[in-house]
């Protein structure tokens, strides 16, 4: 029984002070978020902020999509994923789902990464285009921009598509910083981790059976 606990005691400690060190990670569908931005730009209500992009020759799974943001008191934001629009190529199409943040307006007029997250993972199809649309209500909001075009090796970007009550049409240079990420998995280590975890206790099982017959 002392060398079944002590076995026990032992595997318990390493994965909780190996397994725990070890991070999950988010696959990159495309992107072309950085820290480091050179451009911003701010409107006021009434705003439609969206990226275009066709998935690559693989199906994707969206989990999140994250953009460098500054939401002002009174703002809301909604993120939505849509179809391309037959009747306006340029322009986003009908809804497919939505993203959902806890992000609230803030007294502030630098930007953060805000990320809005699938209530389960979308599935998108290989070779398919979509729109990803930021929608804007009742105060003012800001996002960072770049002339570095999103890359990523899930997805091509395709065009950008902008929209307030004073104008309409692409963002000629500019991109929204933003990421499009995949759910997160563990790393190879954690799963590695789990099985030596899962070794140890069929092990220390055996241990105990065998001190109960004796």
């Amino acid at each position: 029984m002392a060398v079944s606990r002590w076995i026990g005691f032992a595997s318990l400690t390493f994965v909780l002070a190996f397994g725990a060190a070890v991070p999950a990670k988010a696959d990159l569908i495309i992107g072309n978020y950085t820290p480091y931005w050179t451009a911003g730009a701010a409107t006021s209500i009434d705003l439609r902020l969206a990226v275009e992009f066709k998935v690559g020759d693989s199906p994707q799974w969206l989990d999140s999509a994250t953009f460098e943001l500054s939401i002002r008191l009174g703002a809301h934001v909604t993120a939505t994923l849509r179809t391309t629009n037959d009747a306006d190529p340029n322009t986003p199409g009908a809804l497919l789902a939505t993203l959902n943040s806890t992000a609230v307006g803030m007294d502030r007029i630098d930007s953060l990464p805000i990320t809005f997250t699938a209530t389960t993972p979308i599935l998108l199809q290989a070779q398919t285009s979509y729109w990803l649309q930021l929608s804007v209500t009742g105060g003012d909001f800001g996002w960072a921009s770049d002339r570095g075009l999103p890359t990523g090796p899930g997805a091509t970007f395709l065009r950008t598509y902008y929209s307030n009550p004073f104008f309409t049409g692409a963002l000629d240079g500019f991109v929204p910083l933003f990421r499009l990420d995949s759910p997160v998995v563990p790393e190879p280590s954690s799963i590695a981790l789990a099985g030596i975890a899962g070794v140890v206790g069929l092990a220390v099982a055996k241990l105990r059976r065998n001190s109960v017959r004796s």
